[in-house]
């Protein structure tokens, strides 16, 4: 919340150092990100402020998950977000706790566009779709989307999804 860049980075290289990613990003990263959004939310801290430590947290995820390598296997695993859902942070994290336990997995993006998804799906046919939802707005679209894949082709994949709303 400092816009302290060079302090964050130390306290995140420690985290890492003693303990493996999936603490570090259940015991460390949502909990900061979620107290960011409650202080957000009670006009404690400006947007500006909360898109900085977000976007810098993401950043984070983002390198980390071009370090890891990604299992080279024929079903396929794609995680991200409906429509309407920005916050990527949970989407990003479970890509690389997969990434990790051995799963070929790709992280497809935020805030997706139905159309051009079900396309990509009927032409890559992954095995597994997973999507992170964090809003209520966001829910909405779980319906419509399900229903396009489910309808898609005969050899649609399995879709899961989870998130903070599902709290």
């Amino acid at each position: 919340l400092r816009f302290d860049e060079s302090a964050t980075t130390q306290i995140i290289a420690e985290a890492f150092a003693l303990y493996p990613l999936e603490l570090v990003g259940e015991n460390v990263f949502k909990p900061v990100l979620v107290e960011i959004g409650e202080r957000w939310m009670q006009g404690e801290v400006s947007v500006t402020t909360e898109h900085f430590a977000s976007n810098y947290l993401q950043q984070r995820l983002a390198a980390l998950l071009h370090t890891l390598p990604n299992a080279k296997k024929e079903d396929i695993i794609w995680v991200g977000c409906p429509p309407g859902e920005d916050h990527e942070i949970g989407a990003l994290l479970l890509t690389l706790y997969l990434r990790r336990a051995g799963y070929a997995v790709q992280y497809i993006g935020k805030n997706l566009v139905i159309e051009d998804f079900v396309r990509e799906i009927q032409l890559r046919h992954p095995a597994l779709v997973l999507f992170s939802i964090s809003r209520d707005e966001s829910l909405h679209a779980l319906p419509t989307i399900t229903d396009e894949l489910i309808n898609s082709s005969p050899n649609a994949p399995l879709i899961g999804y989870g998130g903070r709303i599902f709290q």
